[in-house]
Order: structure tokens, then C-alpha cells, then sequence
């Protein structure tokens, strides 16, 4: 029996066709926005349907694409280094990339604390805003906590 690997895993499926979907929805609300702009209308609410899709697109996207390892590689560059500046770059770049995400994640429980209690709503839509912020919340903790987990298993396979 073929052992299942996480990119064949139902929930890196689903997050990747969730953050695919959310990402082309965003792309047509911009440019149907856009076109409306020229004939002289607006699309009511785009804007605030945009910043809550925003945090979707991070929630499904960039953790499916995590799981999946999906990201763009820079290969053409760090090709041209040493085992060992290939080592050191990649740990400098996954602590230093874990502790923007840590802030990220800091930042978004401190407003996400700060506001849930409001009732928060967008102005046009009347949509909820506490579930989006507490889902990057979450998104910000699971980036920061793979790539420290990256920098662990790199530094697993060095020595």
C-alpha cells in the first residue's frame, strides 16, 4: 500500500481549491471593479468584500501551498552557493521569516482581543469581521511554526 503523502491529504486538497477559488474571486472582483469604474459605477461593498477575502487567501492558500511545498524556489541564485552558505542562508532565512510571522501573528491577536467584543461588522455588508482576523491569527502562528519546524529538519539533514 503507497504511503500517503501530505499533498495527497484531502485537507491540502481543500485548502488549495478554497485559496484558488478565493484568489481568482478576488481577481475578478478588482477587475470588474475596474470596468465598472470606467463606465462610471461602483461595485458596492468591493472593497470591504476584498479585505475579507484577503485573510481566506492566506488561511487556505498559503497554508495548502506550505503543506503542498508550492512556494516559489529561488534555485537560480542559491545554486551558485556552498553546501555550507546554502545551510546558513536557508536557516537565516526561515528564522527571520518565522519571526515576521510571529509579529504578524502577535499583531493580529492584539487586535483581534482588542475588537471582538465590538461586534464588529463591515460598513456596506454587514459581515462579520472577528472570524477573518482570528483566522490569520491562526494563519501567522502555522507559518511561523513550519518554518521553524523547516529550519529544524535542515539542520537534521546537515549534520
Amino acid at each position: 500500500m503507497a504511503q500517503e503523502t501530505i499533498e495527497n491529504t484531502w485537507i491540502c486538497k481543500i485548502l488549495l481549491i478554497v485559496g484558488g477559488v478565493s484568489i481568482i474571486s478576488l481577481m475578478m472582483l478588482i477587475v470588474g471593479n475596474i470596468f465598472f469604474r470606467l463606465a462610471g459605477f461602483i461595485i458596492p461593498g468591493s472593497y470591504e468584500l476584498a479585505e475579507q477575502i484577503i485573510p481566506v487567501i492566506g488561511g487556505a492558500a498559503i497554508v495548502g501551498a506550505t503543506l503542498y511545498g508550492a512556494h516559489v524556489s529561488v534555485d537560480l541564485l542559491t545554486s551558485r552557493f556552498t553546501p555550507i552558505t546554502k545551510l546558513y542562508v536557508s536557516v537565516f532565512v526561515g528564522v527571520l521569516g518565522a519571526c515576521y510571522w510571529i509579529v504578524m501573528g502577535f499583531a493580529a491577536a492584539f487586535t483581534a482581543l482588542r475588537n471582538s467584543g465590538l461586534g464588529e461588522t463591515t460598513e456596506l455588508l454587514g459581515l462579520s469581521v472577528p472570524p477573518f482576523r482570528w483566522l490569520w491569527v491562526a494563519v501567522s502562528i502555522y507559518v511561523a511554526i513550519h518554518l521553524l519546524v523547516n529550519v529544524v529538519h535542515t539542520l537534521k539533514r546537515h549534520n
